[in-house]
């Protein structure tokens, strides 16, 4: 064993996206738009010391999971005529899933620190608008439907077991990002409507904790005050 001994496990994801969707109708009597986008996204990252693995150092042991997502969506629409009726209609549809994890469900020795991290970061912008312009009746309408689900954990599960001399450390953190601009308009001579909607469904799960034992063994509980233990 090296005096600079470390042990790491480290399971990083970053993804990006950009959509955009456009339609223009246009015509002398009626003019027709329509766009829509839908979009599913879907993901995990792990990084783990399964069941009956084995792992030391002398330093320090780290499992880390990191994910990272950015997603930007753009949708337009526009019906025009010089007629009776200019129509405009964008509809967009996002679903986003996903999960990032680190666990240990073996044993983990360190003559320093332990530290089980899971985190994750996720933007999110969606732009949508519609217009219909027509001499006798415009009418524009957009929808924004966004349905976000994801899980964040940091474990030590029951099979598991973490010894350090120094501090142990089981931590989730999360952060979310979701920005919406939603524009409907309706331009004309006699009756001109605009229409938008806007739904979203943000749903996300934060979780760390021990089941496994935590310096048990006979050769790390007698440490004393330098050890820490923090989830």
């Amino acid at each position: 064993f090296g005096a600079t001994q470390d042990t790491i496990i480290s399971a990083q994801s970053m993804g990006r996206m950009i959509g955009f969707a456009g339609m223009v109708g246009a015509a002398a009597k009626a003019g027709v738009g329509g766009g829509a986008t839908v979009n599913v996204f879907n993901g995990s990252t792990q990084a783990s010391v399964d069941s009956g693995a084995v792992v030391k150092a002398r330093r320090d042991v780290a499992v880390a999971a990191r994910r990272q997502q950015q997603i930007g969506i753009a949708g337009f629409a526009m019906g025009a005529a010089t007629g009776p009726a200019g129509v405009g209609a964008a509809v967009n549809v996002a679903v986003i899933s996903g999960a990032t994890t680190a666990r240990i469900d073996g044993r983990a020795d360190a003559y320093r620190n332990v530290n089980v991290d899971a985190r994750e970061s996720s933007r999110h912008l969606d732009v949508v608008g519609a217009i219909g312009v027509a001499g006798t009746a415009g009418v524009g309408g957009a929808i924004n439907v966004v349905v976000a689900n994801s899980t964040t954990s940091a474990l030590l599960g029951a099979a598991g077991a973490i010894n350090a001399m120094g501090d142990t450390a089981i931590t989730a953190r999360a952060r979310e990002n979701i920005g919406n601009i939603i524009v409907a308009g309706g331009v004309a001579g006699t009756v001109g409507i605009g229409a938008s909607i806007n739904v979203v469904d943000s749903r996300r799960g934060i979780s760390s904790y021990a089941y496994g034992s935590i310096n048990q063994d006979s050769a790390f509980k007698l440490a004393g005050s330098g050890q820490d233990v923090n989830i």
